[in-house]
This record gives structure tokens, sequence and C-alpha cells, in this order.
């Protein structure tokens, strides 16, 4: 097992919720969430730095934090499961990191599942607003990605159907 673990998919797949009930399964890792990693970072929310940087700011503010993720685990010598952004795979840097110094997770979702999710936090997504376009802007998102997601992660965990923990545990069996 590497000493990083990563979390990537779509928004809405549940990285960071997953991310959290695998955390004290594996033992040992801390665990870091990019997007808050950046909030803090910069002191400012992800829809503020996509509202007044736009996204192409906001996606070399991600490589910077998984250099300096990367950069600071090595240093320490620390365990570390990181959950991505569902964007940040798009910055061919970033998946070239990923690829190599994580072992990384896809967590595929089908469209239907992605929407249900994101729905249930309305607002929280700079890339995906409400409104009647949300399904056509999520799939054209959807067919853009996942080839990014499938060809950068080590391992494809699907997530329909299941619970948090469940995809936790399908986790956890594929690392051991």
């Amino acid at each position: 097992m590497k000493d990083c673990i990563s979390l990537a998919g779509f928004m809405g797949s549940g990285k960071t919720s997953v991310g959290k009930a695998l955390l004290p399964m594996l033992g040992g890792y801390e665990f870091i969430d990019l997007d808050s990693y950046i909030e803090a970072m910069t002191g400012r929310s992800i829809p503020e730095i996509f509202e007044n940087s736009g996204e192409g700011s906001f996606r070399q503010m991600e490589q910077h934090a998984l250099e300096d993720i990367f950069m600071t685990g090595e240093m320490l010598g620390s365990k570390t499961l990181l959950s991505l952004g569902g964007g940040t795979l798009t910055n061919e840097a970033c998946a070239r990191m990923i690829r190599r110094k994580t072992e990384c997770f896809y967590l595929r979702g089908r469209e239907e599942t992605l929407l249900a999710n994101i729905r249930k936090e309305p607002g929280s997504r700079p890339l995906l607003p409400e409104g009647k376009d949300q399904r056509a802007r999520l799939s054209r998102l959807l067919a853009e990605r996942v080839p990014v997601y499938e060809a950068t992660a080590h391992h494809i965990i699907d997530i329909d159907g299941k619970s948090v923990e469940e995809t936790a545990v399908d986790i956890l069996m594929t690392l051991q």
C-alpha cells in the first residue's frame, strides 16, 4: 500500500464522505480534503475563488496545493488519504502527480446518482449551478472527465446503490 491514497471522481461521488469513513479503517493516515486545504491556504471559499479568479486560476491553486502536500508528506514520512476535487485531474500535471505518487481510486457513479447527490447541497458547485440545464451540463462535464478519471486511477469503485460505508469497505478490501 502506498503512503498516499487518493479518491477521485465527479462532484457528488462522495469523495470527502467516503474518505472520512475510510480513515479510521486504515489507521495511521492523515485525511486531507483538497478543496478544504485550498480554502485554508487562500482564506476564500471555492465558489468565491471561481467567481473572482476563474477556473484556470483555481486549477493552478490545486496543482500548487498538491505539490505542497506531497513535498510535506514525503519530508515528514506521513501517510495521507487525499480527497481530490472533481476537476483536479483535468490539469495534466495534477493527473501525473496523482498517478505516480498515490494509489488512486475513481469513485464512479451513474449520472442519476451524481445529480441526486449534488442536489442535496444546492449552491455549492460553481461549475454546476442549479437550473434547467444542470443535467445537460453534468452530462457534458462527465463526458470530458470520465476518460481522465479512468486513465489516472489505479482502481475503479462503483458507488451506485451503496452507502458511504459500503464504498469505504470496498476500497479497504481492494487495498488488502
